[in-house]
């Protein structure tokens, strides 16, 4: 009887396509593109102003007065009469607006692909949603009335004062936060490096501090804190960063109603992001929805310095 022999070097090829051996192993774990993972929330100067549920509107005023430290009190000769003073009241609107998200898979795609099941896809739609608040917050720094930067250059030492002497001269007191592109926080770099003194001196974010900071934190300059985000939005040829100062930005969040889900959860009024997976028997797939209630506006004008600088 003749035994057949075989090449094993020679015939990997072949091996291959009878499918002997995969060509390639998938590791244990679908790994999320790069992103930017920045969290806004925490920025000094970013404040939550609170949940809407139960409002009976979709929007939060923020009332501001002239009452308290900001009117003093006069002097008044002793036996006569202080004539009224009228406080006065400004109001800034901050509503709140659906976002959403949905991925279909099929149970094809399911069952013979991988990264694909409920828990990898309820986190990508979490990550989803805090992305989108942090791009919301950010939008609001083009509303601002004060302005540090030149247009079509790179962000320097120079405006970095010039942002912190605006918020200063409206009696912001501190402390104070920025937040930058990546691309005016490097320019900024460069210029400092450049600088010829030592008054002024970055500290970098050590790892104890990243322990207790959000992502995004990069260090302290002049008792400023820096936050580092993408979500930075531009316009034409610029980046538009800002300085800000407690409570020059508030964001809210929260649904109108109580929400019960597909599979019978009742969530309460307020609930900020809703991760839900539907079923559609007829065309056999999965739909997996994320839906979130958040807004995002300017309360004080005088609490914030938009930074406008070359991208």
């Amino acid at each position: 009887m003749a035994i057949a022999t075989y090449n094993i070097v020679a015939d990997t090829a072949g091996a291959y396509a009878n499918g002997i051996r995969l060509a390639y192993a998938l590791q244990n774990e679908v790994l999320f593109q790069l992103a930017d993972l920045s969290n806004l929330q925490t920025a000094i100067g970013v404040t939550f102003i609170g949940d809407i549920a139960n409002s009976n509107s979709a929007a939060t005023r923020v009332a501001l007065s002239d009452m308290g430290a900001k009117t003093p009190f006069a002097s008044i000769n002793d036996g006569v009469a202080v004539t009224p003073t009228t406080p006065t009241f400004v109001a800034s609107d901050i509503t709140v607006g659906r976002a959403a998200l949905r991925y279909d898979v099929t149970a094809l795609a399911a069952g013979s692909g991988f990264g694909l099941n409920p828990m990898d896809l309820a986190k990508a739609l979490v990550q989803s949603g805090e992305a989108y608040l942090n791009s919301v917050i950010a939008n609001t720094f083009s509303a601002a009335t004060l302005t540090a930067g030149t247009s079509g250059v790179d962000m320097s030492v120079d405006d970095f004062f010039d942002a912190m002497f605006k918020l200063e001269n409206a009696n912001n007191t501190g402390p104070f936060g920025m937040v930058l592109h990546s691309v005016q926080f490097n320019d900024f770099r460069a210029s400092l490096r450049s600088e010829s003194n030592n008054a002024l001196s970055f500290l970098d974010a050590t790892a104890e501090m990243l322990k207790v900071k959000a992502p995004g934190y990069v260090g302290t300059i002049g008792g400023v804190e820096i936050f580092k985000s993408n979500y930075v939005t531009e316009t034409g040829t610029d980046k538009i960063g800002a300085m800000m100062s407690i409570g020059a930005v508030g964001w809210n969040m929260g649904s109108l109603t109580p929400i019960e889900t597909s599979d019978g959860r009742l969530l309460p009024a307020g609930t900020p992001m809703v991760v839900e997976q539907q079923r559609d028997a007829a065309a056999d797939l999965n739909e997996y929805v994320g839906n979130m209630y958040v807004g995002a506006g300017i309360i004080d004008a005088d609490r914030i310095v938009k930074i406008v600088t070359d991208k």
